[in-house]
């Protein structure tokens, strides 16, 4: 359940006062409610926030910046939990930047960082400890492979800072290669590696640093195909840089960039590329390491690879000034060709914390928890991306959801189809969070993305909360849309009625946007394609089509089992042709890919149909009830329904023929809130009237058979499109089911009081006479199939 509300009023504002006065406006609202928690800080007995301000203006830097309008006084902490100078409680969702792993003021934690101050507060590391060098054997016992030696500092910049100058000493090469929206530190040397302008300056920076393409499965060129990615890496390494690199540094999931996963499949690629090129892997885990991501205690495993060097962070304090630098004995032996030293690396209290710090992770589950609460948190978050319980709508403004375990993102867009970045309202609603209890963290480079990454001893009631406290916000802000002037609510409508135009296979199509030459182009490859087909497939003369038919009828006793054979060809030259088209459009683009598949499908298909045609009473037959009252009514109703659920394909004709790449997008709208197969049900109610028609075993072998193939596309499709837009296509799964209504009727999917106005839109209208022609057009196919003899 959702976390208890109260009432609270927010008092009156005036209008006029932008988007944030609009989230807390003059409303008496019933506000979410944090969990029970028994705890209680000592009374606040310093300076007034005012007064700290004021100091802090005055003697701290300029750069030093504040979140909220309204800034918030932090005096206390506990677990999860934060409490300013009035003794209010937050929910802590940002962990101090990440930085808090198992919880405010952890008592281990603190028992060991006491207990060490008491004895000694520091020594370096010209004298023994055994601190230091326990943290470092228990640090090594966690860590894969060869990665065993181990180099403590003071922050995560240092720990990167140190990692490239050991690549490049034990490589002998200078190149590296970091990716864009990455961060990695703000020392001289790590801003080189900042794939951000927002965080650099103008001072002399990123000498032989080179920026590969960011494998972003939601913003990225090669959506979620990690492989396409790494060919840009291996040709900046070809093109940039001698041939040969000191190293590639990267974050399994881009922190401040947003909590971007990297694309599936793009390290073990990359690594490879870079490790022939003489370079090391640096794996940068400051934010994702020691069980944040739930599924693996480093982030790198998440992808299956091992990283050569690997530096960490501010969770493994937990607070505490630390980070460190691991690695292999070898690549470490570099360092110690000269003097080198660090005064307050390996400090004991330092060490004895981060001591701690491992035992809790393992004593009380964190990984785990970080896991199951992660886990809820997503399919939350997934919930309010798709509709509200609050009956507020459908929050359209939540592009992605993305991340794992307690590592998430929440991306705010202006439009799902641009993918606009909703800035000034993440930044609203941030501040409206902030009043009710909840300290979100935001990034990205255009600031538009929430950071939820809390202490991982957060609980399942805590997301409860949270959830509920975003709901509340967003929804504000849908209604601030009340206010808007009539041009405004026309622009809006416009908008809302594109981000309902949906489908992997309906592009969102303008006629009067198409220009004559576009169009002419179109039926010149039509013409051309059909010609080819004609020369090479189907004339009795010069096409092989018959020869084909020929060779699996040899093969084959019967012609049923010769069509189940050709359908089994078509089915696997279909979907190979589909999961590869991310590849091939990638080579020679869009347009020219479709031309291609369209080349390899169309003649299997013209094969199956004239095979079908000439073959369909084969067999033995089971029935006829042809000359039965309403019989042939009924199967030619069905078939032209049949149609109507199969005008996703015989739409795709205006995909080529548009100017621009179609805007494709995840979809829910007409026959998909029904089924999100359509096509599948449609060739079963095609089967099922031409079954009960012909009614021989040639023709149920066929239906099993189209069946089957559709079976498989289902599947497949699934898997693409899952690859293809991660985390969005999960949104829509959860709402929709391959079984027609079974989402209506389980109550994942509503339909609209106006659902007939989904189905006025050109699609649709195409879709009668084209369904009209093709009957007027079957005696020509069967006349035509007659005349092959196939």
């Amino acid at each position: 359940m959702l976390a208890k509300s109260r009432l609270l009023s927010l008092g009156a504002f005036s209008q006029g006062m932008g988007l944030l006065r609009g989230l807390a406006s003059s409303a008496t609202l019933c506000l979410p409610e944090l969990p029970p928690f028994e705890f209680k800080p000592p009374a606040y007995t310093g300076p007034s926030k005012e007064e700290v301000l004021a100091t802090r203006k005055q003697f701290l830097s300029p750069a030093i910046f504040h979140h909220f309008k309204k800034p918030v006084m932090i005096v206390d902490g506990k677990m999860q939990y934060l409490f300013d100078e009035t003794g209010r409680r937050y929910l802590d969702a940002f962990a101090g930047i990440v930085t808090v792993s198992v919880g405010h003021c952890h008592p281990k934690v603190n028992e060991a960082i006491i207990e060490q101050t008491l004895r000694l507060q520091h020594t370096t590391t010209i004298y023994l400890h055994d601190q230091v060098a326990l943290y470092a054997k228990e640090l090594a016992e966690r860590m894969p492979g060869d990665l065993k030696v181990c180099y403590f500092v003071n922050s995560g910049s240092e720990a990167n800072d140190m990692a490239i100058t050991l690549a490049r000493l034990y490589t002998g090469n200078y190149d590296l290669l970091c990716l864009r929206n990455a961060y990695h530190g703000l020392s001289e040397a790590t801003m080189g590696l900042l794939g951000q302008h927002t965080w650099k300056v103008g001072i002399p920076q990123g000498f032989g640093v080179h920026h590969a393409l960011n494998p972003d499965p939601y913003r990225g060129v090669f959506d979620n195909d990690g492989p396409a990615y790494a060919r840009d890496v291996k040709d900046l390494i070809q093109s940039a840089t001698p041939g040969k690199v000191a190293g590639f540094i990267h974050e399994t999931i881009q922190g401040v960039g947003g909590a971007t996963p990297l694309a599936d499949g793009y390290l073990p690629e990359v690594y490879k590329m870079v490790r022939e090129a003489g370079g090391v892997c640096i794996a940068d885990e400051v934010q994702t390491g020691f069980g944040r991501t739930g599924s693996h205690y480093w982030g790198f495993e998440t992808q299956g690879v091992v990283p050569d060097i690997v530096t960490m962070a501010k969770g493994i304090g937990n607070g505490l000034p630390l980070a460190a630098v691991v690695t292999t004995p070898q690549i470490a032996e570099v360092l110690a060709r000269r003097l080198h030293f660090n005064t307050f690396g390996g400090n004991p209290v330092c060490s004895a914390g981060g001591r701690a710090v491992l035992r809790v992770v393992d004593e009380e589950n964190i990984q785990q928890n970080a896991a199951e609460v992660g886990d809820h948190l997503m399919k939350g978050l997934r919930r309010l991306q798709a509709s509200v319980a609050r009956q507020s709508g459908k929050h359209d403004i939540i592009g992605d959801v993305r991340g794992q375990g307690l590592m998430v993102g929440v991306e705010l867009v202006k439009d799902r189809i641009t993918k606009e970045p909703a800035t000034a309202e993440v930044a609203a609603v941030f501040e409206a969070c902030k009043d009710m209890g909840l300290l979100l963290g935001k990034g990205g480079l255009a600031g538009n993305v929430f950071r939820i990454k809390p202490p991982m001893c957060i609980t399942k009631p805590d997301m409860d909360f949270l959830l509920e406290v975003m709901d509340t916000a967003l929804a504000k802000l849908v209604q601030q849309q009340d206010s808007l002037t009539p041009v405004q609510q026309e622009q809006q409508q416009k908008l809302q009625e594109r981000q309902g135009l949906v489908g992997e296979d309906a592009a969102v199509f303008e006629p009067s946007k198409q220009s004559a030459a576009s169009w002419a182009v179109f039926f010149g490859l039509l013409g051309g394609v059909s010609a080819l087909l004609y020369v090479t497939w189907v004339s009795p003369g010069t096409g092989v089509g018959e020869d084909f038919v020929s060779a699996l009828e040899s093969v084959f006793s019967s012609s049923e089992a010769t069509m189940v054979a050709i359908l089994a060809v078509f089915a696997v030259v279909h979907s190979g042709l589909a999961y590869l088209r991310p590849y091939g459009e990638g080579l020679i683009g869009a347009r020219a890919y479709r031309v291609v598949f369209a080349l390899a499908s169309l003649p299997l298909a013209v094969a199956a149909v004239v095979y079908f045609i000439n073959h369909r009473y084969d067999g033995v037959a089971l029935w006829n009830v042809r000359g039965q009252p309403f019989v042939h009514e009924a199967v030619w109703g069905l078939s032209f329904l049949s149609f109507f659920f199969l005008y996703p394909s015989t739409f795709n004709i205006l995909e080529v023929a548009a100017v621009d790449e179609p805007k494709l997008h995840m979809w829910e709208t007409g026959v998909m809130r029904i089924t999100r197969h359509p096509q599948m049900l449609g060739q079963l109610i095609w089967c099922l009237a031409h079954t009960l028609w012909v009614g021989s075993s040639f023709m149920v072998v066929t239906s099993l058979g189209l069946m089957a193939h559709h079976l498989l596309g289902c599947w497949h499709g699934d898997y693409r499109l899952k690859r293809k837009y991660g985390e969005a296509f999960e949104v829509v799964k959860a709402r929709t089911s391959t079984f027609p209504f079974q989402a209506v009727w389980e109550g994942r999917q509503q339909l609209p009081a106006d659902y007939y106005k989904e189905f006025l839109r050109m699609p649709y209208f195409f879709l009668v006479p084209f369904s009209i022609g093709c009957y007027l057009a079957h005696p020509l196919m069967q006349q035509g199939s007659y005349w092959l003899g196939w």
